[in-house]
């Protein structure tokens, strides 16, 4: 191989090995992105959200719920999809 291939061959094999973390975190992100949506496919299924955009409700919007979820249950979900 000629010398100017060579050295080719080097840098990028160079700059591959420095993005390979990077590669490795975007998979991350888009894993968590898809948690995200089916996540957020869920709540929208149920029809607690009207137009998309987040809206926080006072106490007295909202009907008591029998079952919530415990606390740090949505953190321990997300970081159990990264």
């Amino acid at each position: 191989m000629s010398p100017v291939l060579s050295e080719i061959r080097r840098t990028v094999e160079e700059r591959l090995r420095e993005l390979a973390p990077l590669l490795a975190e975007a998979e991350q992100l888009r894993d968590l992105l898809a948690g995200l949506d089916e996540r957020e496919g869920a709540v929208t299924s149920r029809g607690s959200r009207s137009s998309g955009s987040l809206q926080l409700a006072n106490a007295d919007d909202a009907p008591a719920r029998a079952s919530r979820a415990p606390q740090g249950a949505n953190k321990r979900l997300i970081l159990g999809i990264i």
